[in-house]
């Protein structure tokens, strides 16, 4: 038998039928396979694997080599090209690649037989997955995949594929925080999202046959116990979005095998930092004892919310083993507080976190199911507190193990006025929910606090009633709270602050005055106004560190009432003047005005004139740097406390007869009494705070005039001593626009001005 006929033989007989009969079987047993992984696993996800294997894409490809090969053999095309001893191969090339192809074929089937078995066997395929994740852990798709075959384990109860599925993530959590120690750690999305979806299918079995997943096994393995690293504030999130996915299908075993948990992890885990000292006895490790003191709080500020969940979705037995549960004795309850003392100090730390400042905050980190509205925060913050009303009266029934233990002894008072404020109106809200929870019958036989419904046990154990002990409390707020308004001193800051809010806005108006009265041209025949400053009684606690109120304008009330008396004195100077008055109209008293634009001895006085208002009806009117000027005559504008025949008029003066304002030293008797700083070396302006309760001596002045709580006043003073000196012949001609409901005079017109007056 020839090479050639030998060739024919084996297409014919060998190479056709095999590639049709994989064709015609292989290639939909392929098909049904993809369908059956998809019943098996109730996933596309793993059949859309199977698929994209190098594997299964090899078999595809080679069939189709396989067919490409079979049709050039069929179409025989001749050779084009002499290769002259390689002739015959090159003749029978498609022959041998048919042969070829279908030897590739053969094992690629062979190989996706096997990874066929792989995938219908869930042990092999969660290996092959791992391996795969091991090698591209940045490619979420594979962790899916095993995730996969975790959710078949637990819909079909197989234990032992259970147990390799849990170790494997295991695995990825402890990659995930290796080498992190201290650090907060945020995971894959891809472990938030197939941890949830794994933890939903085990809540929610009617039967639980699956006894190493049960509970909250997956979901806690969010919380680190052996690598020490901390919880991340997503991390956070997920917790308490498990936490609620378990009470929907209230399973109740799950929070509480989760609590053992926290429980663990917040009595080893998050064990305190010992202080570190140097020679000096100054604490080194300050900024790793205040992380810590954060990272706990932050762990146990979670499970106060879980606390009022509870109380929300009335889990009065949940709450009984939460409030009851230790592992060690003497008792201790890690993520409950110790005393009624801790008890009413985190109460008051949660109740900070719903006022104005974060009216978000609850919705946003611990938001309830059921809870959405504009009240939602304070509506949890409620729910939360609930629950520490719970554990007040839980003290009064836990027994004390050693002799320093003061389980019922209340908090000291803060010292911050503002803290007590809020401490004294928190108090009463307490008591409010207190008294309802006594009014709980079903709560407190639950808790087994029953015996409370009766008012007589207090008495009988020789224990002070909770409404009572909280009202005594309260009242030694509001002595402290007095105390305390009467002996805090002023602040230095505040002063600080004062003193420079009442030099800029005195300084800068002194400033602009004295451009304006600078006439020294004064004889001996002159008037003179006087202008002081002003001591005006405020509210001490302005001005103290920690106010219990805010008080906005502090700083400046004093100077710009000042600033007004100022301006109310300098327009005086006005009517000290011989003058002469004239009525005109909003249109015609520009007129007046411009008739005069060319003389550069008069200048013109608006006072209480709205500049803005009039700018309308005199279009020549206008503002440019601050200052008005109309037909480029400027126009000196005095605002501020006015008499009434002064307002709303315009004044021309002759420069010549301008007064002049000076700025005296200040009398030092008055310095010394009042304890003046000078803040302005240009204007001598003085300034000062006394406290009243400090200082008997000015006290005792205002006490004359019946004035209570003098003790927690303070009299702010500002203080200036200036004087302005007017020539008894100075003239003025004044312009006040017309009003025909107050004027009864008729209104004058241009020609009636006497200009020759100023001259």
């Amino acid at each position: 038998m020839t090479f050639l006929s030998y060739l024919s033989q084996t297409i014919t007989n060998f190479c056709i039928p095999i590639i049709i009969g994989i064709f015609t079987f292989a290639l939909p047993l392929l098909l049904q396979t993809i369908s059956r992984i998809d019943d098996k696993y109730h996933s596309t996800l793993l059949s859309g694997l199977f698929v994209k294997e190098p594997i299964c894409k090899s078999f595809l490809i080679s069939l189709l080599l396989s067919f490409v090969c079979i049709l050039l053999w069929i179409l025989k095309i001749p050779r084009i090209i002499d290769w002259g001893s390689l002739n015959i191969w090159l003749e029978n090339s498609a022959s041998l690649a048919l042969i070829l192809s279908s030897i590739i074929l053969i094992i690629s089937t062979c190989i996706v037989i096997y990874l066929t078995y792989i995938y219908y066997f869930p042990q092999k395929l969660i290996e092959r997955l791992y391996e795969k994740y091991n090698k591209k852990p940045h490619n979420r798709i594979y962790f899916d995949g095993i995730s996969k075959v975790l959710n078949y384990s637990i819909v079909t109860a197989d234990e032992a594929l259970a147990r390799q599925t849990y170790d494997i993530i295991v695995d990825v959590f402890m990659i995930s925080r290796e080498n992190k120690e201290g650090q907060v750690v945020e995971y894959p999305e891809e472990l938030y999202d197939n941890i949830y979806e794994a933890n939903e299918l085990l809540l929610k079995r009617e039967r639980r046959t699956l006894s190493y997943l049960n509970d909250s096994s997956l979901f806690s393995l969010f919380i680190d116990e052996v690598q020490r690293t901390e919880i991340s504030d997503k991390t956070y999130r997920f917790l308490w979005l498990s936490i609620r996915q378990a009470l929907h299908y209230d399973n109740d075993e799950a929070i509480k095998k989760y609590w053992e948990k926290a429980h663990q992890y917040s009595n080893f885990a998050l064990e305190r930092i010992q202080p570190e000292y140097d020679s000096k006895y100054n604490i080194i490790n300050k900024d790793d004892l205040e992380k810590q003191a954060r990272t706990k709080y932050r762990f146990i500020e979670i499970h106060y919310a879980l606390g009022g969940l509870l109380m929300y979705h009335r889990k009065y037995d949940i709450i009984k083993f939460i409030t009851s549960y230790t592992n060690q004795f003497p008792p201790k309850y890690i993520l409950l507080p110790t005393s009624t003392s801790d008890i009413i100090i985190k109460y008051m730390e949660i109740a900070k976190k719903c006022d104005f400042t974060n009216f978000i905050y609850f919705a946003n980190n611990y938001p309830f199911d059921g809870v959405s509205s504009i009240n939602e925060n304070e509506i949890i913050c409620f729910w939360i507190k609930k629950y520490f009303a719970v554990l007040f009266l839980r003290q009064y029934t836990i027994p004390s193990y050693y002799v320093y233990e003061s389980p019922m002894q209340m908090p000291n008072i803060p010292k911050d006025l503002s803290l007590q404020r809020f401490w004294n109106n928190e108090m009463d809200i307490l008591k409010d929910i207190i008294e309802e929870t006594l009014n709980n019958e079903e709560l407190l036989r639950v808790l087994e606090l029953n015996c409370m419904l009766d008012s007589q046990w207090f008495n009988e154990k020789n224990l002070i009633n909770p409404i009572v002990r909280i009202n005594s409390y309260k009242k030694e707020i509001d002595i402290k709270m007095e105390k305390t308004k009467k002996e805090q001193s002023i602040s230095m800051k505040r002063l600080i602050e004062f003193k420079e809010s009442t030099k800029r806005i005195l300084s800068s108006q002194f400033k602009s005055y004295k451009k304006i009265f600078k006439n020294e041209n004064i004889n001996e025949d002159y008037m003179t106004i006087r202008i002081t400053g002003l001591h005006q009684l405020y509210e001490k606690q302005a001005y103290v560190d920690n106010p219990e109120i805010t008080y906005v304008d502090a700083d400046t009330f004093v100077a710009k009432q000042s600033l007004m008396n100022f301006s109310y004195s300098i327009s005086n100077v006005f009517l000290l003047m011989q003058y002469k008055k004239y009525l005109f109209t909003e249109q015609n008293v520009f007129s007046v005005i411009n008739s005069i634009c060319n003389r550069q001895d008069f200048l013109i006085f608006s006072i209480k004139n709205n500049l803005d208002y009039l700018k309308i009806k005199a279009p020549l009117l206008c503002l440019k740097d601050g200052k008005w000027y109309y037909n480029n005559i400027p126009i000196i504008e005095i605002e501020g406390q006015i008499q009434d025949s002064l307002s709303h008029s315009f004044w021309i003066i002759n420069q010549n007869d301008l007064p002049y304002i000076k700025f005296n030293e200040h009398h030092s008797d008055l310095i010394k009494k009042y304890r003046l700083e000078k803040i302005d070396d240009e204007y001598n302006i003085y300034a000062s705070i006394v406290d009243l309760n400090q200082n008997p001596d000015i006290k005792d002045e205002f006490s004359k005039n019946v004035m209570k709580d003098l003790d927690k006043k303070a009299l702010v003073c500002v203080d200036f001593n200036a004087e302005l000196l007017c020539k008894k012949s100075s003239k003025a001609i004044q312009l006040k626009i017309y009003s025909q409901f107050m004027d009864r005079e008729q209104a004058n017109i241009s020609n009636d001005v006497d200009y020759n007056w100023l001259t």
